[in-house]
């Protein structure tokens, strides 16, 4: 059930309030109030938002749109087509940063956590057909290009040369979610970070060439 929230204390700084749209039923109170309180602070700090501006919560990015009242609105991309389309809703925003969120608790990597942008790249494998069989692997990001997440997403096919450049395609990390959508759940762990994925959950977890130990495998799905 989809409602809406208005910001209540950005008008104390000659600011609008925020409209924020979202799934009840998928939205827990505690991260609602976080992402409220977070653009409070932000205003009360000096921040002045405007029509079209970007925001990045997480991975994902908020558009900021006006509304049919003096308000502000917060959009999201629908995470369903390319080039992004975007809707009134923070609803998977909120929900996929809490899932990257229990990713990083289980496998003993939440004060390690680094979030890219759904607009920066990775490199994804053109033989990969599956987010449950796949090798990921999030290597030292190119201080030369700020659009590099250090993202690799290859298949779980020993035979096939991820060596070879012909095999693999640079693209945003938006367009590796539409391709294998449960991934983007490990898209905030740090580099150095490789992961076999089995069936589903994982098989081999490395951190910097050496075995992790982690909490919890629990198959977490988008």
């Amino acid at each position: 059930m989809t409602i809406s929230i208005t910001t209540r204390n950005c008008s104390q700084y000659s600011h609008p309030e925020f409209e924020l749209h979202f799934d009840k039923s998928l939205i827990i109170n505690e991260d609602l109030e976080w992402y409220i309180n977070l653009l409070e602070d932000n205003v009360k700090a000096g921040t002045i938002y405007k029509p079209d501006d970007l925001i990045q919560t997480g991975c994902m990015i908020n558009k900021v749109v006006p509304s049919i009242s003096e308000n502000l609105k917060l959009q999201e991309p629908d995470l369903e087509r390319f080039p992004i389309r975007y809707i009134d809703s923070i609803t998977n925003t909120l929900k996929i940063l809490r899932i990257q969120k229990e990713i990083g608790e289980n496998l003993n990597m939440i004060g390690m956590v680094s979030f890219p942008s759904i607009f920066e790249s990775g490199i994804i494998c053109n033989g990969i057909l599956s987010d449950c069989e796949a090798t990921i692997h999030r290597m030292k990001i190119d201080d030369n290009d700020p659009h590099d997440s250090g993202w690799f997403v290859g298949c779980s096919d020993s035979s096939h040369d991820h060596n070879n450049p012909e095999n693999l395609l640079r693209t945003s990390l938006y367009d590796i979610f539409l391709k294998v959508p449960n991934l983007i759940k490990y898209f905030a762990l740090p580099d150095g970070t490789y992961i076999e994925i089995k069936k589903g959950i994982i098989d081999k977890l490395l951190y910097k060439d050496k075995k992790w130990k982690w909490k919890s495998n629990r198959a977490i799905r988008i």
